[in-house]
């Protein structure tokens, strides 16, 4: 009697559901990293816009409390920005030459208004409205920060010392 030789090796069907079952997981895998990664700058866009506001926000309260009179010129018809003058500080929207400009995107502050350029960004490439309003005693400043999708609005008033 004679024996037939078994042949080692992988069928033609093994071969299709072993691939098939390769490229689900590589889609899934891939899928789940392309999510991974857009959260994570999301996150990132949050955290830096966090940051800023962090440091903005004191910023702008000491110098309209101790400015004790300001001036705010309103907006065009749909401009999103306003120049808030503090006694001789100003605190206004600018492009990135750090001029005024009511369609810039970087918040900035002149010191000194008489002296030549010693303007600062505060907060550069992120600022999407800057709204100010004026009251007897108080201003109340509008700040809204956009990047990558995530915006974030900050709303405070802030009175005047006495």
């Amino acid at each position: 009697m004679r024996r037939h030789a078994t042949r080692g090796g992988w069928t033609l069907i093994e071969l299709l559901v072993a691939t098939v079952s390769a490229a689900v997981l590589a889609l899934t895998v891939g899928t789940m990293l392309v999510y991974t990664i857009r959260a994570w700058q999301r996150h990132l866009a949050l955290t830096d816009m966090q940051g800023d506001v962090r440091v903005v926000v004191p910023t702008l309260c000491m110098a309209i409390r101790e400015a004790r009179n300001s001036d705010v010129v309103a907006p065009a018809v749909g401009v999103t920005s306003a120049q808030l003058t503090l006694g001789r500080r100003s605190f206004y929207r600018a492009t990135s030459a750090l001029a005024y400009s009511t369609n810039g995107t970087t918040l900035a502050h002149d010191p000194d208004t008489n002296t030549v350029n010693n303007t600062v960004a505060l907060i550069r490439g992120r600022v999407a409205a800057f709204q100010c309003q004026h009251s007897t005693n108080s201003v109340t400043f509008n700040l809204i920060l956009r990047e990558q999708g995530v915006t974030m609005s900050v709303t405070n008033e802030v009175f005047f010392r006495n």
